[in-house]
Parts: structure tokens; C-alpha cells; sequence
């Protein structure tokens, strides 16, 4: 029995109720504080339930949330995987598309360059003008430039029709840079030859061999050489920051009736190019070493900006100033020769 009930049953007992008022007053007291006890016990207990209650339900919850995130992760997951599953076999598809497309095109494109060389020779042995359009198309292929480079200037040393040969020229000068620029130097240089061979043949050449008559080749080579001297200078002009490890080149080249004013031609090779009748005003020449049998005539070097000492020396002793002789696009007098050269650091005997 709890104290509680012990209590009770004691307030109860008839002895006890008919005592004194003093003893059933106690007793009245005991019993009121019986029951706020139990009272107090009983919500004791309904606390403690319904705590308990509180975190079963936590509970519940908890694990309902964490269903609920798994549920929520599986339902994401399972779709971007199943995605990423299909890019990957997406991608490898397309990276074998792109294989089998690159290999088919470059297969195309050497069964063009086989057709084109094909189509480039007529029976007769001349060049097909066809043929020789197809070659050009190949000089922006990446696989086949730099052969249809070589066939092309190769071609050019033939052409004796000035407008076909102007026309696949201008190819050649579109693909031309830093890298490659060397090959219209070889080209004017042979064409240079090839007029030799044919306005000279009593020293040691031999006239080409063509049924095209002297004098329409002649002049056909005459324009060649101006067009591509002209291009090679303007090359020249538009691109005066020259990489540090190229050496420019231009033995043998042909500029007569050329503007090379304010060309980068520090440090050229310039043996045997002929620089007649042209403009080198505010040109850079210093460096030049080599420039032994370069040919000068009617230029005026002294408007130079500035020269090495070997090629003022050069210059002095073979072209120095002819009152009497025109120069190109420009009017010096001896005084103003005389000053100009002094300014570059050489002694002409003919201003003493």
C-alpha cells in the first residue's frame, strides 16, 4: 500500500472521525494533501507519457526524414546517372563520328589531290589550266599546302601568259609568311635566271626551250619579275617585325622599279639582288654583310636611314652619285649626296 492510501485509510477510521475538531481538521489537511499529491503525481505521469510520446514521434520523424532524403537523393541520382550514362555513350558515338568523318575527309581530300595532279599535265606536256585551278584550291588545306606551294611555283616558271600567272601568283603571295616567304625569293630569282638565259644566251645560256617567240617571252618574264618584286617588297614593307630567328634572304632577288622605303632589311643577305631604279628612303640596312655584286643603279641608297658600314663602303665604290644620272623618285644634288653619306659614316674620294 502506498503512503498515499495509508493516508486515506487513516483519515477513514471512525475512531479518528469522532474525536476532537483539532484531530479532524489535521486530518482534513492530511487529506487535502493526499490528493494535490496524487494529483501532482498523476500529472507526473501524464508528463512522462506524453513525453515518451513526444519522442517516439521524434523518432518516427527522424527516420520518416530520413526516408524522405534517401527517396529524394535516389529520385535525383538515379535519372543523373542514368544521364550521365547516356552523355558518356553520346560522346564516344560522336567521338567516333568525328573519327570516321575526319578519316573519310582526309581520305577525299587525297583522292582530289591525286585527281588534281592527274588533271595538271596535258598531253602535250603543258600545264592544264584546270589542273593548275584544282592545285591552287589545295593551297589552304593544311594537309596539302605546302605541295601545292612547291607545284604551283614550280608552274609559274612556265606560265608566259602574265594574267594566269598573276592570278596563281596571288595564291602564293595569300599563303606567304615569315615561315615560307623564302619561296618567292627562289621565284624571283629563277625568273631572273630565265630572262638572263634569254637576253644572253652568247655567255654561257641556254635559251628555254618553247615555241613561244623571244620577244612575247621576254616581256611576259620582264612583267613577272616586276609582279613578284613588287609583292616581296610590299611582303616586306607590311611586316617590318621579322621573327629574331629568321635571316632574310634575298640573294638573287630582282626589286627594279621597287618601294622598299622604310623596309626592315637590317642584317639581309643581299648578294647578287638587283635594287635598280628603286626607292629606299627611311629603310633600315644595317647589319648587311653580305651584299657583294648587288646591283644599285639609279637608286638612291644615301636616303637610307641608316646603313652598315660595309654596305656604305660597298655602295660608294660602285654606285656612287652621277650628276648626270636620274635616280628614282628622288632629285639630289651632289651637296645634299655628299651630307647624306657623311651622315651614314662614309667618305666618298668625290666629296673631298
Amino acid at each position: 500500500m502506498s503512503r498515499l492510501d495509508e493516508i486515506k485509510s487513516k483519515l477513514l477510521d471512525p475512531a479518528v472521525a469522532a474525536s476532537d475538531l483539532e484531530t479532524v481538521q489535521k486530518a482534513s489537511s492530511a487529506w487535502q494533501a493526499a490528493a494535490e499529491a496524487e494529483k501532482l503525481e498523476a500529472e507526473a505521469m501524464n508528463l512522462e507519457e506524453e513525453r515518451e510520446k513526444v519522442k517516439t514521434e521524434t523518432q518516427n520523424i527522424g527516420a520518416l526524414a530520413r526516408g524522405e532524403r534517401q527517396r529524394f537523393w535516389i529520385g535525383v541520382l538515379v535519372p543523373l546517372i542514368t544521364g550521365l550514362g547516356v552523355i558518356a555513350t553520346l560522346s564516344v558515338q560522336i567521338y567516333q563520328v568525328n573519327q570516321n568523318t575526319k578519316l573519310q575527309r582526309e581520305a577525299s581530300e587525297a583522292t582530289q589531290w591525286r585527281n588534281a595532279l592527274q588533271s595538271l599535265r596535258l598531253p602535250t606536256g603543258l600545264a592544264s589550266r584546270p589542273g593548275t585551278t584544282l592545285v591552287k584550291s589545295f593551297l589552304s588545306s593544311p594537309s596539302y599546302q605546302a605541295q601545292a606551294r612547291g607545284v604551283i611555283l614550280s608552274l609559274l616558271l612556265s606560265l608566259a601568259d602574265v594574267d594566269e600567272f598573276e592570278d596563281f601568283f596571288r595564291g602564293i603571295m595569300d599563303t606567304t609568311d615569315w615561315d615560307n616567304y623564302q619561296d618567292v625569293t627562289r621565284l624571283s630569282r629563277r625568273l631572273a635566271e630565265r630572262y638572263a638565259e634569254l637576253t644572253n644566251p652568247g655567255e654561257g645560256n641556254k635559251p628555254p626551250r618553247t615555241n613561244i617567240p623571244p620577244e612575247v617571252l621576254q616581256a611576259a618574264l620582264n612583267r613577272e619579275i616586276s609582279i613578284v618584286g613588287n609583292a616581296l617588297a610590299q611582303f616586306l614593307r607590311e611586316h617590318p617585325d621579322r621573327p629574331g630567328n629568321v635571316r632574310l634572304d634575298l640573294g638573287g632577288a630582282n626589286f627594279s622599279w621597287q618601294d622598299l622605303s622604310n623596309a626592315n632589311l637590317r642584317g639581309a643577305i643581299l648578294t647578287d639582288a638587283v635594287i635598280a631604279h628603286s626607292t629606299v628612303k627611311g629603310s633600315d640596312l644595317r647589319d648587311v654583310s653580305e651584299a657583294g655584286e648587288s646591283l644599285w643603279t639609279g637608286t638612291a641608297w644615301w636616303r637610307a636611314n641608316k646603313i652598315s658600314p660595309q654596305l656604305v663602303e660597298y655602295l660608294i665604290s660602285k654606285h656612287s652619285f652621277d650628276p648626270k644620272a636620274p635616280y628614282y623618285k628622288d632629285s639630289s644634288t651632289m651637296s645634299e649626296y655628299c651630307s647624306a653619306v657623311a651622315s651614314l659614316g662614309g667618305k666618298d674620294p668625290a666629296c673631298q
